[in-house]
């Protein structure tokens, strides 16, 4: 049989050929392989898309995030560094307030809403410190990749539910009182971005999955709407919001002024805090339901 010598240029081919040719990295980098000619005509046309461009992470079909590997597809949007940075700051504040619960000095958290779920990274992430978790998208593509990711990673959870729905429509919860979170990571990106966007990572994601009218906002109003006019008497005790450091702020300002309408119990009140991300962006809207 005819072989065609090929050595791996960069690292990027080096995990793309491990993919491909299933052997371990150690074989691939800084190795000249003996390849079939069907083997290099496929590894060629791949690495050919690699340099134009076209995200590895599509090529590979999958992601790493939070120790977890998880099947993605052009469909949803490939996880940013940035979001795994606050998912894990998210776990363990939600594990402090888990051992707080069972001292008897906090009402349990037994519902999570993720809205705008993709590939389920967050909701499937955060699913085994929750009863009951509701993941929602509009699109139907992105919620098979969903479940996709829930049958490998979480076979044994009793209560995902997973709807195809426009963020928080047709969504019931468990119970008229229950004590839940809401997550989202909605598109953010101001709309300005998509006439400048190069032809990079960002080109080859979904659109629908980025851009959210002039300031990027538009689905945040609308999520906190439906918040407001469906659950005025029962808000989720917490609220994560992953947005554009450039319209966090507005974000912020946005939602205090709706939820000053709302009544709460006699002695809470909302409070705000601002995260950051790894690079020092404020990137997370973080809004609580505190008691005195």
């Amino acid at each position: 049989m005819t072989t065609i010598d090929f050595c791996v240029k960069n690292f990027g081919q080096a995990r793309l050929l491990t993919k491909l040719l299933s052997l371990p990295i150690n074989r691939v980098l800084g190795q000249q392989l003996k390849l079939t000619s069907s083997q290099f005509d496929l590894i060629q046309s791949q690495i050919a898309l690699l340099d134009s461009g076209y995200p590895l992470d599509y090529l590979l079909g999958s992601v790493n995030f939070c120790n977890q590997e998880f099947v993605i597809s052009k469909d949803v949007l490939i996880p940013r560094p940035a979001t795994e940075f606050w998912v894990n700051e998210l776990i363990l504040q939600l594990e402090d307030f888990k051992a707080e619960a069972e001292s008897h000095t906090a009402e349990p958290l037994t519902t999570l809403v993720e809205v705008g779920t993709g590939s389920g990274i967050i909701g499937l992430t955060l699913a085994p410190l929750f009863d009951y978790n509701i993941l929602t998208d509009i699109s139907r593509k992105a919620l098979e990749v969903a479940k996709n990711n829930q049958i490998r990673l979480c076979p044994k959870h009793p209560h995902i539910e997973f709807i195809q729905t426009d963020l928080l429509d047709n969504i019931i919860l468990p119970t008229t009182n229950t004590n839940w979170i809401l997550v989202a990571n909605l598109p953010y990106v101001p709309i300005g971005d998509l006439i400048n966007k190069e032809k990079n990572r960002v080109s080859a994601e979904p659109e629908i999955a980025l851009y959210s009218g002039t300031d990027g906002l538009d689905l945040t109003r609308k999520l906190i709407h439906q918040l407001v006019s469906k659950y005025s008497g029962n808000m989720p005790s917490q609220i994560w919001l992953e947005l554009d450091p450039r319209n966090i702020y507005e974000a912020k300002k946005i939602i205090q002024t709706t939820f000053q309408t709302l009544t709460l119990k006699p002695g809470t009140k909302w409070i705000y805090n601002i995260l950051t991300d790894e690079d020092d962006f404020a990137r997370v809207l973080v809004i609580k339901q505190f008691t005195n």
